[in-house]
């Protein structure tokens, strides 16, 4: 319920300290992503995510950026797909996630990412925002 209210009424992301290692799929990987192994970056995407609240069920739009991560090898298959392997940029600065939601595609759409990235960078989780300071 929290990052409902983050996201759709104080309109800021939320986060969360955990990431993925792996990201598959079929795509064509040039050189400049092969170069972008053992550097620094970050990683965007966009979905739907299904919410099941009492006896309402909804969908509602996201995108997600995934901090802190560094890609330690790509793997092309026969079949053409690739892998990509992520990990944290070092033991300090650890993988994490963070994500805005949208009632619907048109809100998503809308939204200025590019001068908004800041928000998601220093986003809060739950744990965070709901500390007793």
């Amino acid at each position: 319920m929290e990052k409902l209210y983050q996201c759709l009424v104080n309109k800021v992301p939320y986060r969360e300290n955990k990431s993925f290692n792996t990201i598959s799929g079929n795509w064509n990987i040039d050189d400049t992503t092969k170069n972008s192994i053992g550097k620094s970056i970050y990683l965007t995407f966009e979905g739907q995510e299904h919410f099941h609240i009492y006896e309402e069920e909804f969908d509602l739009f996201y995108r997600s950026y995934v901090f802190n991560c560094v890609f330690r090898n790509i793997e092309e298959n026969e079949n053409g797909k690739v892998t990509l392997y992520l990990d944290n940029i070092d033991d300090e600065k650890r993988r994490y996630t963070s994500t805005l939601l949208f009632q619907n595609e048109s809100e998503l759409d809308a939204y200025n990412f590019d001068e908004n990235i800041e928000k998601f960078q220093v986003a809060k989780s739950y744990f965070e925002i709901n500390k007793k300071e």
